[in-house]
């Protein structure tokens, strides 16, 4: 992911991020996500995975900074949004003169009005501390964003370890996609609306009698054959 930080706009991400690309302070991170346990990650929402990798950020440190404690929390209950969920980072960035920051992460899955499903899964907000944890004071907030495809490409890099056959990690690799693609149906509504259930005991609906005038028939040649065009006057 990639964006912009600024170390001056600390009250509002949006103005942060604008302040931040005209000042050309970049921000961007490599980062690989690994969950120990599948059955906890998808039953229990607030089990962290670790992450490792490096972050550069020109306001940070000139050269590349490493990711030290990284914890990402997949789809936990959002509490300020109804059926709201969010996904989090957090970890510490050391760089190579001995400096510290400490780094949050969100991005709120909520089905607000339009087509947001994307948009809201490509978008990190980010806030930085100068120090090794969240106490630290604050000295730099921003948005980062990833393209759908490069999301969707990410999204075939996840694998099985320490499975048993390539059964196994097939099957494994399944049980994840279903629970993302899963969520993410629940969540939003129109282009990903939740799921409908059908009662095979229930007895049969009763027949609305239409109420409407005695439709009109109109005959329609149509290439040697004779359709029947029927037409309901309505109020």
């Amino acid at each position: 992911m990639a964006g912009y930080l600024s170390t001056s706009v600390l009250d509002d991400y949006e103005k942060a991020t604008a302040d931040g690309e005209a000042k050309g302070s970049h921000f961007s991170f490599t980062l690989t996500i690994a969950a120990e346990d599948l059955a906890r990650l998808i039953s229990d929402e607030t089990y962290e995975s670790r992450m490792v990798g490096t972050v550069e950020a020109t306001a940070l440190s000139p050269t590349p900074l490493t990711v030290t404690d990284g914890f990402f929390t997949l789809f936990v209950t959002d509490q300020s949004r109804v059926e709201g969920k969010q996904m989090r980072y957090r970890m510490k960035l050391g760089a190579a003169d001995g400096s510290n920051f400490y780094f949050e992460g969100f991005k709120n899955i909520h089905d607000d009005p339009g087509l947001d499903m994307w948009t809201d899964a490509t978008t990190l907000y980010v806030t930085v501390h100068r120090g090794a944890g969240a106490d630290a004071p604050v000295m730099g907030k921003g948005i980062l964003r990833i393209t759908p495809g490069d999301l969707m490409r990410q999204l075939t890099t996840v694998k099985a370890l320490n499975a048993n056959g390539r059964l196994e990690r097939l099957e494994t690799v399944a049980r994840f996609g279903k629970y993302f693609a899963g969520t993410l149906w629940n969540v939003y509504g129109g282009i990903a609306a939740g799921e409908t259930y059908f009662d095979p005991s229930a007895p049969p609906r009763k027949k609305r009698p239409l109420r409407a005038p005695a439709p009109e028939v109109y005959p329609l040649p149509v290439g040697g054959l004779t359709l029947r065009l029927t037409r309901y006057r309505g109020g």
